[in-house]
């Protein structure tokens, strides 16, 4: 990454500050913000994201540039996480029956559809 972009999860958006232009991008969360993934720390290359920003419902991937490559909604109610990244593919839960009723799912690392029979929606 070049190293000129801050992102801040706060509430239910997400910020992405250019820290050399000052510019600030805001995306809109369905609910409140979960967690950042950096592409770095889960040995993946980078070339399909960058950042994974998860929601209580959604999966957003962001470029290098800060911008946005996709996002996946309905993968729980109440929290995602993501487990691990592969070339094809990222693994990871959702929760959708508090507390304790995660469901599994997978999506592709490129496109962010879902791989397989992963929980579509409740």
């Amino acid at each position: 990454m070049d190293g000129t972009k801050a992102y801040i999860g706060y509430g239910g958006r997400i910020f992405i500050v250019d820290c050399v232009t000052e510019d600030v991008v805001i995306h809109q969360m369905d609910g409140y913000f979960c967690d950042f993934y950096d592409a770095a720390q889960l040995q993946t290359s980078g070339e399909d994201f960058r950042i994974l920003a998860s929601s209580e419902s959604e999966l957003f991937a962001f470029g290098p540039d800060g911008a946005l490559r996709w996002k996946t909604a309905d993968l729980g109610i109440d929290g995602v996480l993501v487990h691990c990244v592969t070339p094809t593919h990222i693994e990871g839960c959702g929760q959708w029956d508090p507390p304790g009723g995660w469901q599994p799912f997978i999506l592709a690392t490129r496109t962010g559809e879902r791989i397989g029979g992963g929980v579509a929606s409740q």
